[in-house]
């Protein structure tokens, strides 16, 4: 479950810096051969120098911007666009899972 306080503080704090453009909501699934979420293990990231090609590893990103001044302004509306952005990831990985599954 996301965690809507250090959210919300961390976004309004970032409100205030000029350079600061935009938020980006980065979703990372793993897949090893047809095993859907099947991170590597501590050992493998160490001992494995290319985890795709040796241990048959895949790693998907799912990378979405929000500029900035596009996100809610109260912390209410900010917890719930946050929830929001949540129930889309899981979304998005039951659909990633289901394509797996199918290939």
């Amino acid at each position: 479950y996301p965690r809507t306080k250090g959210f919300i503080a961390t976004v309004q704090h970032l409100r205030r810096a000029p350079h600061i453009k935009a938020v980006y909501d980065l979703t990372i699934f793993y897949r090893r051969g047809s095993e859907f979420q099947e991170a590597p293990t501590m050992w493998d990231t160490l001992s494995v120098p290319r985890l795709s090609e040796e241990a048959g590893f895949q790693f998907h990103v799912h990378a979405r911007r929000f500029p900035i001044e596009s996100l809610p302004h109260t912390d209410a509306e900010l917890a719930s666009w946050l929830e929001q952005r949540w129930i889309e990831k899981g979304e998005w990985l039951e659909a990633q899972r289901q394509n797996c599954l199918a290939s």
